[in-house]
């Protein structure tokens, strides 16, 4: 890109880590970072989530950290969820924010 944020990122960092990511149920390329709309089932459904996540001992949402979605804002912003404030801002790409892999089931 020729904006000033460029110098911060190549690629797509954050979606190239949850395509990577591997447990054992899933292996890479099975897991990918959820769009805005995606997130926001997440969300509208985290109790159920949650109480699944639990019954096979996964990590629960944090309730301070920010995490990327796959979904610009504009070239050098893209949106994120802020579980501690709950609700969706962007960010410069640049910013640090957590990702959270997804698969479909």
């Amino acid at each position: 890109t020729t904006d000033s944020y460029s110098q911060y990122y190549t690629g797509a960092p954050a979606a190239e880590y949850c395509r990577a990511y591997s447990n054992g149920c899933k292996g890479a390329g099975q897991w990918y970072l959820p769009a805005y709309g995606e997130m926001n089932q997440i969300v509208l459904n985290r109790a159920a989530i949650e109480e699944a996540l639990t019954a096979i001992s996964g990590e629960l949402f944090s309730s301070t950290e920010s995490e990327w979605t796959s979904t610009q804002y504009s070239s050098s912003h893209a949106w994120f969820y802020r579980w501690y404030y709950e609700c969706f801002d962007y960010n410069p790409k640049r910013n640090y924010c957590m990702v959270r892999p997804v698969c479909q089931i």
